[in-house]
């Protein structure tokens, strides 16, 4: 499985140290010392933007911690007629998993004897607790909300259903879409240009065009 997903320091540098919001803060800065108000609104478009994407990276983050169930707790299990208390990364295929409410799965299995109410939410999305019988195959992720069984794990904690799910989502794969590269490319450089072309605009106008102070900064 792939390393742990971003700390929320990370998350809160990645969406407010970029030169987007550099430049914004310094003409909102620029516009303040001139006392131009009302022209300094945007920041706040700039601000619920940034916010926004913090949000949303965090929820998401916990989505996949949710999905990682390496820092469970133990779980029962029996193996060679033996119950231990296993780490979720123990579980091996065709150990007996002894579930009950509260437990939540830890790999994917088939109830072999007894009956469950599994939530499935944090997998499916679907608010109602699904039925789990004999032969009714259980996904790793999901928790037990009622009753108790036995239950068969058909393949490693490693291999389970939520670990791919996880693991692809913690994939970071480039585009290679040639319009997105492009796009790219253009906003990087132009980036370098914003503040020579700006500098350029406020000198003609305040010394050349004898604007007042307010004016060539606005303009600019």
């Amino acid at each position: 499985m792939n390393n742990a997903t971003k700390t929320i320091p990370q998350i809160l540098k990645d969406n407010i140290c970029t030169v987007f919001n550099l430049l914004n803060v310094l003409i909102a800065i620029s516009l303040c010392l001139v006392g131009a108000w009302k022209n300094v609104l945007f920041i706040l478009i700039i601000f619920i933007n940034t916010v926004v994407g913090i949000v949303q990276e965090i929820k998401a983050k916990r989505q996949v911690e949710r999905l990682t169930l390496l820092s469970q707790p133990s779980v029962s299990v029996l193996r060679n007629g033996n119950e231990y208390e296993l780490t979720p990364s123990e579980i091996q295929k065709g150990d007996i998993l002894l579930l009950e409410s509260g437990s939540v799965i830890c790999a994917d299995c088939i109830v072999s004897s007894g009956k469950l109410e599994v939530n499935e939410a944090i997998l499916k999305g679907e608010s109602e607790p699904a039925v789990k019988q004999i032969g009714s195959k259980l996904y790793s992720g999901s928790t037990v909300i009622s009753g108790k069984c036995q239950a068969k794990a058909i393949c490693d904690s490693a291999d389970s259903f939520t670990s791919k799910m996880v693991d692809e989502v913690k994939k970071t794969r480039k585009s290679k879409s040639e319009l997105l590269s492009s796009m790219k490319k253009v906003t990087k450089f132009t980036s370098f240009l914003i503040v020579p072309l700006g500098l350029l605009m406020f000198i003609q106008a305040y010394f050349f065009r004898n604007a007042p102070l307010d004016t060539a900064v606005i303009s600019t």
